[in-house]
């Protein structure tokens, strides 16, 4: 990010001819240093278009780690549609002050500082405002736009809304994620004591109730209710396999919006779908992203030209899939069909089946959810999901089901629930599972993946557990099979295994699986 920041710096300040800084632009570009809501210093930039004003004003906080240019090149474009974009570092981070208070009091509070400077030092309009910005800006928006009615919208690129969930997955600990923030905190960031407490905490398992109040402090889902108050219009772009903030949270904040909304999904990772918008560069995304400020900011578009609710770009083989559009989730979800799922290895097909018994090893396979803001990244560039050769993944330590091959394309759209029915061995442990599209030679493309802790078991005693996947929409060519592995171990996540002991599983069990013809 500091790499991408001082290119932009060069960019802007050098007059390169780009699409967002050619010779005949109006705007202006000058480095302030303002003051946090606590006196601390906020290194920032203003870009002005040079005609007359009053202007509508957008303010953009940094992402994680990132400095006040992180945002500048995008901000030109703003500046050419007659915005003054306020970009700065959030507290901890680039230049400013402080220590990072990830998304929590002080942030809140230093965003309403910025938007009262530049309404007493430039000729911002107080009636027009609007907070723009990617990934780790999110929250801190949402969290400011609820706290102060003057914000008009807010436009989010993958963002997070729940950093209780953002961490602790359906129980399971996100341990590769927050390792990824230990580690970029220590190289880009200055943190705080309660955030390394936090992360203290988590790696070892404990406090875990105040771990979640922290985080729940920091979420934006739980000040829904403010935000629909002051009827701020929302406008959010996420990636189907973000690794960071899992889509399905996405999703559920913005059934309960009531205020003006949309929300549009890509294939790809944490940043992968707007990266191009970021570099000014043709970009789905940010063509809404400028639409939605010009209509619920500035005033000067048709709310027509926003008005569809849920636009999305299905994972297809060729990436060549239409654009869809849904009038609301409930639309987008297909009706479920229920796989039975019979011993391991026999047909994974509609309908019922009977009791089995079964057991795997706690140890790692070759089937796995890949890196963090790594392995779907390379999907956003090439259009090819991450791989695992099915015949390879080794039957000691998975459960494997694979249906006939498919005698139709079939799409699948919404969310996928598996049903299992595991004998413990102690009152904590931990499952994962990965639904596959498989070709005639065994290579499985990764459809999709969940991981599952359960607690509070009785050793020796048989316990349902339901293990709900985030919502999806993968087309499936005509002959592949779809495969689902169930296994023990994930890079990615801490489970709640011993490595080497083994788990029981025992039938009836079953998938349901939402698709389209």
């Amino acid at each position: 990010m500091r790499l991408l920041s001082l290119l932009l710096v060069l960019v802007v300040g050098c007059g390169v001819l780009t699409p967002a800084a050619r010779a005949d632009e109006k705007f202006t570009v000058r480095f302030v240093d303002l003051a946090g809501h606590d006196g601390i210093k906020l290194g920032a930039n203003v870009v002005t278009p040079t005609s007359p004003g009053p202007h509508p004003l957008i303010v953009l906080p940094g992402s994680w780690g990132g400095g006040n240019t992180q945002n500048l090149l995008w901000s030109t474009e703003l500046a050419k549609r007659g915005m003054i974009a306020v970009n700065y570092a959030t507290r901890g981070a680039g230049d400013s002050g402080g220590t990072v208070d990830f998304a929590g009091p002080d942030d809140v509070r230093d965003v309403r500082s910025v938007i009262n400077w530049a309404l007493a030092n430039t000729d911002a309009d107080p009636a027009r405002i609007g907070l723009a910005g990617i990934s780790y800006a999110g929250p801190i928006m949402l969290n400011a736009a609820a706290a102060d009615p003057r914000i008009k919208a807010v436009v989010m690129t993958s963002g997070l809304v729940d950093i209780e969930e953002m961490l602790i997955r359906q129980e399971t600990r996100y341990g590769l994620l927050a390792l990824g923030f230990r580690v970029t905190a220590a190289i880009t960031a200055r943190t705080a004591p309660d955030f390394n407490t936090m992360l203290d905490d988590f790696f070892a398992n404990r406090n875990m109730d105040e771990l979640r109040a922290w985080a729940r402090e920091r979420s934006p889902v739980t000040r829904l209710d403010a935000l629909n108050r002051n009827g701020t219009a929302v406008y959010m772009a996420h990636a189907w396999n973000d690794s960071v903030a899992r889509n399905g949270q996405i999703m559920r904040f913005y059934d309960r919006l009531t205020g003006p909304k949309r929300l549009e999904l890509y294939p790809g990772d944490h940043v992968s779908p707007e990266l191009t918008g970021v570099l000014t560069l043709p970009n789905e995304a940010f063509d809404t992203l400028y639409r939605w400020l010009e209509v619920h900011v500035a005033g000067v578009r048709n709310p027509a030209d926003v008005a569809t609710p849920i636009r999305l770009r299905p994972r297809t083989p060729d990436r060549s899939g239409p654009l869809e559009t849904y009038r609301s989730t409930a639309e987008f979800e297909a009706p479920a069909t229920r796989y039975g799922l019979g011993a391991p290895g026999t047909a994974l097909a509609p309908g019922e089946t009977s009791a089995w018994q079964s057991s795997i090893t706690a140890d790692s396979t070759t089937s796995d959810a890949g890196i963090t803001m790594g392995t779907s990244t390379l999907e956003a560039l090439t259009g090819r999901p991450p791989t695992v050769w099915l015949p390879g993944v080794d039957r000691r330590r998975a459960l494997l089901w694979q249906s006939a091959p498919l005698a139709r394309a079939t799409k699948l759209r919404g969310t996928v629930d598996l049903h299992l029915t595991v004998v413990p061995n102690d009152a904590v442990g931990t499952v994962f599972g990965y639904l596959y599209a498989v070709d005639g030679a065994g290579t499985g493309e990764l459809i999709n993946h969940a991981s599952f802790t359960w607690t509070g078991a009785t050793p020796g005693r048989a316990r349902t557990i339901d293990v709900r996947f985030d919502p999806m929409a993968f087309d499936v060519p005509a002959g592949r099979r779809l495969a689902l592995v169930v296994d023990a171990k994930d890079l990615m996540y801490l489970d709640e295994n011993t490595t080497g002991e083994t788990l029981r599983f025992t039938g009836p069990a079953s998938l349901d699986l939402p698709s389209r013809n």
